[in-house]
């Protein structure tokens, strides 16, 4: 897959069953309309949910509420930049651009938001916080996507302070300082990097990452992450055996809906990075792979009162991100299946 390829599966957004889940009924399969009634009930729960000054409120949200309908399902306070990247995110992959769509101005206001985060050297964020190279790094893909759909340069001045964060083993740190290589700062920073020097006209060198990797200094925490990783360095199943694993791996991993204590097995982020990691492998398992995301996540949006549109935050990351994270990264993992042609096989990759 090309850079431009990748690019545009992030704009669009950015085999079988185990025996347990085989042996569970079935439910007819979601068509594509229900699909897309989905996804627009999620953006407008998301629409309804922004704050005046543009971002989203991983803690407060239900500020918008009635008094008497308040939703549950509070994240974190300083998840609040993560989960309006994702909100934005959100609204890009659903066609609103600088220039268009019909939450033209939310995603305007959310990007006007964003760029109030930055500091003077084009870090966005607070450099102190616990996922300070994290939030950068999903700021980034968010500025980079957004400028993108309206054919605009990308924001240079963070992108650069993203590459001049990265460690001589190849990796990132939690915080700006650090000296140790952490897993989810890694990934999103090598993302938002690609992407970044791809618009540019260069290319990221990620094999120093996967080496970092490979020599066990570094591991990702499933196999939907490992796979995005090695895609972005142009790794391919016939030439990368450890790819073919991670796919293989994840199609016995489908998406399968978790209630009670379980539902914390179940993570949205894994669905959302193994949708993409699917698409761009070419795996002939993609159609069953989404279709069990469809069933996943259709039948189980909320449709009551002010919770109408969302998803419960019921996820291992639930409690971090809450409600607005959770609709956001399911909308666009619905999205990003959609936008190329979720009932049909992706081409094979070499």
């Amino acid at each position: 897959m090309s850079d431009r390829s990748l690019v545009a599966l992030l704009v669009c957004i950015l085999p079988g069953l185990s025996q347990a889940q085989a042996t569970e009924p079935r439910r007819p399969p979601i068509d594509g309309k229900a699909t897309v009634e989905a996804m627009n009930a999620g953006i407008g729960w998301l629409v309804r949910h922004q704050d005046e000054n543009g971002g989203w409120s991983a803690s407060e949200f239900q500020r918008h509420d009635p008094k008497t309908d308040l939703c549950t399902g509070t994240g974190k306070p300083d998840q609040d930049l993560p989960v309006t990247a994702w909100a934005t995110l959100a609204l890009l992959a659903r066609g609103n651009t600088e220039r268009e769509g019909e939450h033209r101005e939310a995603l305007l206001k959310a990007l006007r938001w964003l760029e109030t985060q930055m500091q003077v050297d084009g870090f966005v964020g607070a450099p102190e916080a616990g996922n300070a190279v994290v939030a950068h790094a999903l700021s980034c893909c968010v500025m980079v996507a957004v400028k993108s759909s309206s054919n605009q340069p990308p924001p240079q001045q963070s992108l650069e302070r993203l590459v001049a964060l990265r460690l001589p083993s190849g990796t990132w740190p939690a915080q700006p300082g650090e000296t140790k290589g952490d897993a989810m700062a890694t990934f999103w920073a090598s993302l938002a990097c690609s992407i970044g020097t791809a618009l540019g006209g260069g290319r990221m060198d990620l094999e120093p990452t996967l080496s970092a990797m490979e020599r066990g200094d570094l591991a990702m925490p499933s196999p939907a992450l490992e796979a995005t990783l090695r895609i972005y360095a142009q790794r391919g199943p016939k030439t990368d055996a450890r790819l073919v694993e991670l796919m293989d791996s994840l199609g016995k991993q489908v998406p399968r809906w978790r209630d009670g204590p379980d539902a914390t097995g179940m993570d949205f982020l894994d669905w959302h990075s193994g949708t993409f990691a699917m698409i761009g492998a070419g795996d002939t398992a993609w159609v069953k792979w989404y279709q069990s995301l469809r069933e996943a996540l259709v039948v189980h949006q909320r449709t009551d009162g002010a919770h109408a549109g969302s998803w419960d935050p019921v996820d291992r990351n639930g409690k971090q991100g809450g409600r607005v994270y959770a609709t956001a990264v399911n909308v666009l993992s619905l999205s990003l299946g959609q936008s190329v042609g979720g009932d049909s096989p992706v081409g094979a990759k070499k």
